[in-house]
């Protein structure tokens, strides 16, 4: 039987997403005729036999956290403390001595820290010795860990006849696709870095969990990275329970990091404590840790309570009960953080048919507009409208003082008896993933007098066909105000067409999306929360659906049969470099 070598060093304790990813991996694997081989950090020694009946060994001292990283933030340029010039390459300023001092510690740090790597992949394959038709996959790699393993293979080990793939799950330039092309410099580091590393003839294969983060790395025009789906188990499924009359259980699962937005949850039950918490209506559940606060409430609780606690890390079974029973996914996620990172947690609830609210401009958000897109797609070809589809006529308005993002602005008035309106835009400039539209709305009464003002953070959609947002009309509002910028860069935006659909609407509604909504700012959730509680059993019902194909596509089988496939071209960075 083939073996399958799991390596990842940052599996420390039991919960917590490399836990679960390699847990469900090793599982596939066995479904697969291959004999799993875990190896983790030696911290996770004491919980190895929680994981029989595949074999573990505990062999890493680090993990793949740290300062050296250009993802860290700590340097903008890979470090390779074995390179010639590595020194000019640290992060550290300054002359004299005690610069010395500082650079050959860091030097002295990172090399420490490599080694510990090599040696525990010596010892892995010490202990059991691989096969050339065996697989070595490494979940998770960062491009500071890539100088050990390339360290490892250089001395050819019986390990270096086996195929290996790496896979990278967070991005190494910043912001949205457009500043990529701003950073070229970067670009350039990271293909130098990895040209170094990749010796011919190795049987390497590269991944990202991402579309966004295999288009950076594709960037190098090295070695192809694909992208790798983010597994997660086949638990993840849609509970079978009616709706209940009890408050909306809206979860923020996964533990509390800055990046997370934790800290922001006062924020939003201050917005909305009356309406939804105080009034029984809603209920937030929590996961952190024990040693983490929870936001003090705006005012009183109800009997019911309103916000509640649940412990981090949970058992695997607990944790995915956990995630099925949410009524709601609320991800106050830092956009710029998660521009083209995935989210285990996101994945899950998606998995579990679970409504979202998640940050828009981003890929959490990218996750739910093709269905989004889908439902607006069938509302605008099956809804009663109050008058005939009319063009939207947008201007160009000179740049406010300070600014230059150019911005196009259209002023129309709401046909009577409208209760919604559905706006549909064909962009032609700018083209291409990554690009994001910002939408300001604001409703006037007869007199001018605003009612309501909203923002929105469209993506471009990536069959070609045209943006759609519905937007709820307010009563007594006799005029609209429509701004449209690009929502990152100074860029024109042109429209080949615009149409503004006046509907008829029930007397609840109609729902503004399918499977969840995106939010432009902490500042819009209260307004998205609405639409979600009143339209609940809709957003579940589409949740549902979306979840059958979603999770055939996160399966853990899915990964397993993409890294054992057959052999693909050995890496040569000598012939890659000349091409």
């Amino acid at each position: 039987m083939p073996r399958l070598y799991i390596i990842d060093h940052s599996l420390i304790s039991p919960g917590g997403h490399h836990y679960e990813y390699d847990l469900h991996v090793a599982a596939a694997a066995r479904r697969a005729g291959w004999e799993p081989v875990l190896a983790t950090n030696r911290r996770f020694a004491p919980h190895a036999a929680s994981l029989a009946p595949w074999r573990v060994i505990a062999a890493f001292r680090n993990d793949s956290y740290n300062r050296f990283t250009v993802t860290s933030g700590a340097t903008s340029l890979p470090q390779d403390p074995y390179r010639r010039g590595a020194w000019q390459r640290l992060p550290l300023g300054g002359r004299g001595p005690l610069a010395l001092w500082r650079r050959w510690s860091m030097l002295l740090k990172q090399r420490r820290r490599l080694g510990r790597f090599v040696r525990g992949c010596q010892e892995l394959f010490a202990r059991v010795a691989p096969r050339p038709d065996d697989v070595v996959f490494v979940p998770t790699l960062s491009e500071f860990d890539l100088v050990a393993v390339a360290r490892f293979l250089a001395r050819r080990p019986p390990a270096a006849a086996c195929r290996w793939h790496l896979q990278f799950h967070l991005n190494f330039l910043e912001g949205a696709e457009p500043a990529h092309e701003r950073q070229s410099g970067r670009v350039a580091a990271m293909r130098e870095h990895f040209a170094a590393l990749l010796a011919p003839g190795l049987r390497l294969e590269f991944h990202a969990t991402t579309a966004q983060v295999a288009a950076q790395y594709n960037r190098m025009g090295l070695a192809h990275f694909t992208v790798l789906d983010y597994p997660v188990s086949t638990a993840f499924r849609p509970l079978d329970a009616p709706e209940s009359s009890r408050p909306l259980r809206m979860l923020s699962a996964g533990g509390a990091r800055a990046e997370k937005g934790t800290s922001r949850l006062a924020e939003v039950l201050q917005a909305g404590w009356e309406e939804f918490f105080a009034s029984g209506r809603v209920e937030l559940l929590v996961q952190v840790g024990k040693d983490t606060e929870l936001p003090a409430l705006p005012g009183p609780a109800p009997a019911s309570g309103s916000v509640r606690r649940l412990p981090f890390p949970m058992s695997a079974d607990d944790y995915c009960a956990m995630i099925r029973a949410a009524d709601l996914g609320l991800f106050l996620y830092d956009p710029a953080r998660y521009h083209g990172r995935a989210s285990g947690v996101l994945i899950e609830m998606l998995c579990s048919g679970v409504p979202v609210i998640v940050p828009a401009g981003c890929w959490l958000a990218g996750e739910i507009a093709a269905a989004n897109f889908q439902y607006l797609d069938g509302l605008r070809a099956q809804a009663v409208s109050v008058t005939a589809p009319v063009a939207a006529h947008w201007q160009p308005l000179p740049p406010a003082a300070g600014e230059s993002a150019p911005v196009l602005a259209c002023d129309c008035a709401i046909a009577p008896g409208a209760r919604e309106l559905l706006l549909s835009l064909v962009v032609t400039s700018p083209a291409g993933p990554g690009h994001y539209l910002a939408l300001g709305c604001e409703q006037l009464d007869g007199q001018g007098q605003l009612l309501a003002c909203q923002a929105e953070v469209l993506d471009l959609r990536g069959d070609g066909g045209p943006l759609r947002l519905l937007l709820h009309l307010q009563a007594g509002a006799g005029s609209l105000r429509l701004r449209l910028a690009h929502a990152h860069e100074p860029l024109a935006i042109r429209l080949a067409a615009s149409e503004l659909c006046f509907l008829e609407a029930g007397p609840d509604g109609l729902p503004l999306a399918a499977i969840g909504l995106a939010a432009a700012s902490v500042a819009e959730i209260p307004r998205l929360l609405r639409d979600l509680v009143a339209h609940h059993g809709h957003y579940r019902t589409q949740a549902r659906r979306f979840a059958r194909a979603y999770g055939e596509l996160h399966s853990p089988d899915t990964v397993v049969a993409r890294v054992t496939a057959p052999d693909a071209p050995a890496v040569s960075a000598a012939g890659a470099a000349a091409g």
